[in-house]
Protein backbone atom coordinates (compact mmCIF):
# COMPACT_ATOMS: atom_id res chain seq x y z
CA UNK A 1 0.00 0.00 0.00
CA UNK A 2 1.32 3.15 -1.20
CA UNK A 3 2.41 5.70 1.77
CA UNK A 4 -0.51 8.39 1.69
CA UNK A 5 -3.17 5.46 1.37
CA UNK A 6 -1.61 4.17 4.69
CA UNK A 7 -1.92 7.07 6.35
CA UNK A 8 -5.53 7.93 4.83
CA UNK A 9 -6.49 4.07 6.11
CA UNK A 10 -5.02 5.09 9.40
CA UNK A 11 -6.77 8.47 10.54
CA UNK A 12 -10.28 6.62 8.90
CA UNK A 13 -9.74 3.95 11.57
CA UNK A 14 -8.95 6.26 13.99
CA UNK A 15 -12.37 7.88 13.17
CA UNK A 16 -13.96 5.05 13.35
CA UNK A 17 -12.96 4.07 16.71
CA UNK A 18 -13.29 7.25 18.50
CA UNK A 19 -16.96 7.65 16.87
CA UNK A 20 -17.94 4.25 17.90
CA UNK A 21 -16.13 4.56 21.32
CA UNK A 22 -17.84 7.68 22.31
CA UNK A 23 -15.08 8.97 25.35
CA UNK A 24 -17.51 10.78 27.56
CA UNK A 25 -19.86 7.87 27.23
CA UNK A 26 -17.67 5.86 29.85
CA UNK A 27 -19.21 8.76 32.98
CA UNK A 28 -22.82 6.75 32.42
CA UNK A 29 -23.83 4.89 35.16
CA UNK A 30 -26.01 2.25 35.06
CA UNK A 31 -29.53 3.96 34.45
CA UNK A 32 -30.98 3.64 38.69
CA UNK A 33 -27.99 5.39 39.80
CA UNK A 34 -28.00 7.99 37.28
CA UNK A 35 -31.57 8.99 37.60
CA UNK A 36 -30.29 11.89 40.16
CA UNK A 37 -27.45 13.03 37.97
CA UNK A 38 -30.17 13.72 34.53
CA UNK A 39 -32.65 15.44 37.30
CA UNK A 40 -32.32 18.12 40.26
CA UNK A 41 -32.20 17.38 43.36
CA UNK A 42 -35.92 18.93 44.00
CA UNK A 43 -37.71 17.27 40.88
CA UNK A 44 -41.04 16.10 40.22
CA UNK A 45 -41.90 12.56 39.50
CA UNK A 46 -42.60 13.91 35.83
CA UNK A 47 -38.98 15.50 35.91
CA UNK A 48 -37.65 12.43 37.53
CA UNK A 49 -39.41 10.06 34.90
CA UNK A 50 -38.54 12.46 31.99
CA UNK A 51 -34.82 12.71 33.09
CA UNK A 52 -34.86 8.43 33.54
CA UNK A 53 -36.89 8.73 30.03
CA UNK A 54 -33.67 10.34 28.47
CA UNK A 55 -31.42 7.94 29.80
CA UNK A 56 -32.55 5.16 28.69
CA UNK A 57 -33.61 6.61 24.97
CA UNK A 58 -30.15 8.91 24.89
CA UNK A 59 -27.73 7.47 27.19
CA UNK A 60 -27.55 4.34 25.89
CA UNK A 61 -24.91 6.10 23.20
CA UNK A 62 -23.94 9.62 25.01
CA UNK A 63 -23.29 10.48 28.06
CA UNK A 64 -24.48 13.57 30.17
CA UNK A 65 -21.60 15.25 29.59
CA UNK A 66 -21.91 14.82 25.94
CA UNK A 67 -26.17 16.17 26.01
CA UNK A 68 -24.21 19.32 28.46
CA UNK A 69 -21.23 20.06 25.90
CA UNK A 70 -23.81 20.37 23.04
CA UNK A 71 -26.37 22.71 24.49
CA UNK A 72 -29.41 24.02 21.70
CA UNK A 73 -32.65 25.48 21.83
CA UNK A 74 -35.57 23.73 21.13
CA UNK A 75 -35.14 23.76 16.81
CA UNK A 76 -31.69 22.51 17.77
CA UNK A 77 -32.54 19.90 19.64
CA UNK A 78 -35.72 19.10 17.41
CA UNK A 79 -33.09 18.74 14.52
CA UNK A 80 -30.87 16.53 16.60
CA UNK A 81 -34.15 14.01 17.59
CA UNK A 82 -34.62 13.94 13.58
CA UNK A 83 -31.40 12.94 13.11
CA UNK A 84 -30.88 10.44 15.94
CA UNK A 85 -34.01 9.16 14.43
CA UNK A 86 -32.48 8.80 11.24
CA UNK A 87 -29.36 7.06 13.15
CA UNK A 88 -31.51 4.28 14.55
CA UNK A 89 -32.89 6.14 17.93
CA UNK A 90 -36.34 5.38 18.64
CA UNK A 91 -39.01 6.70 21.16
CA UNK A 92 -42.26 5.95 20.87
CA UNK A 93 -44.42 8.85 19.64
CA UNK A 94 -45.82 10.27 23.00
CA UNK A 95 -42.22 10.46 24.53
CA UNK A 96 -40.78 12.38 21.44
CA UNK A 97 -42.00 15.72 23.45
CA UNK A 98 -41.64 14.88 26.86
CA UNK A 99 -37.74 14.38 25.93
CA UNK A 100 -37.97 17.03 23.77
CA UNK A 101 -38.66 19.32 26.39
CA UNK A 102 -36.54 17.90 29.17
CA UNK A 103 -33.42 17.92 26.63
CA UNK A 104 -34.38 22.01 26.27
CA UNK A 105 -35.42 22.44 29.87
CA UNK A 106 -31.80 21.05 31.10
CA UNK A 107 -29.64 21.00 28.23
CA UNK A 108 -30.37 24.09 26.62
CA UNK A 109 -28.93 27.39 26.25
CA UNK A 110 -27.55 29.07 29.60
Amino acid sequence: MKPPLLLLAAAVALALVVFFSDPGRANIAPPAASASAAAPAAASPQQAAAGQLVLERCGTCHSLDRLAQHRQGRAGWENTMRTMAQLGASWAPNEQPVILNYLVQHFGPR
